[in-house]
């Protein structure tokens, strides 16, 4: 029987433990093994729904809004009648004499009425202001309306723009525009400078 020797018996065992695989072929990549996945802490999902939570961008933006007031009523006082008014864009006709009265169905207490003219100024009126339950607001030019002019009649706040109830809550303005009765005054006519004689 023929002895072999150390170096062939090292060439033979190599060639019995190399891989059957195709010739040339790469070396297989290392596997992960099943030990490391596991070891990985696993994220729950009481995690995640804390970092949607803590995200900005998932919050509600918040509303700020004021809302509209609540109109009761709304009347004009003309000498002989009671005219009913609505607010929106469409003027309302009223008689030059009335005055106006505007009901609010909450307490606010910085509510004001307001007459403005065509170049929004405020009309010269006198008014008042009775806070209960519900908010009572009047007004009464101190001079008849010129025909034909438009107006707003306006309740807005005393100190903002905005009307704020005892608890904070805000208002946006309320607007009624008005168009007085009657025919426009006819333009001033400028009086006429004397001239003077001809030199003889």
């Amino acid at each position: 029987m023929p002895v072999l020797r150390h170096g062939a018996c090292a060439f033979a065992l190599a060639l019995a433990c190399r891989p059957s695989g195709p010739a040339g072929a790469p070396p297989a990549a290392p596997q992960a093994v099943a030990g490391d996945a596991l070891s990985a802490p696993a994220t729950t999902a009481s995690e995640l729904g804390a970092t949607a939570l803590a995200s900005p961008a998932s919050a509600p933006p918040a509303s700020t809004a004021a809302a509209p007031l609540p109109l009761r009523s709304a009347t004009a006082l003309e000498p002989a009648a009671r005219v009913p008014l609505q607010p929106g864009t469409e003027a309302m006709v009223v008689d030059p004499a009335s005055r106006f009265e505007i009901e609010l169905g909450a307490a606010l207490p910085d509510a004001r009425l307001v007459l403005l003219d065509a170049q929004d100024a405020v009309v010269p009126s006198t008014g008042s202001r009775e806070v209960g339950s519900a908010t009572k607001l009047a007004l009464a030019p101190t001079a008849p309306l010129t025909p034909a002019a438009r107006y707003l009649l306006r309740v807005d706040g005393a100190a903002t723009r905005e009307v704020h109830d005892a608890q904070g809550r805000s208002y946006a303005p309320l607007v009624v525009p008005l168009l007085a009765a009657g025919t426009p005054p006819a333009p001033e006519q400028k009086a006429k400078g004397k001239r003077r004689g001809a030199r003889r």
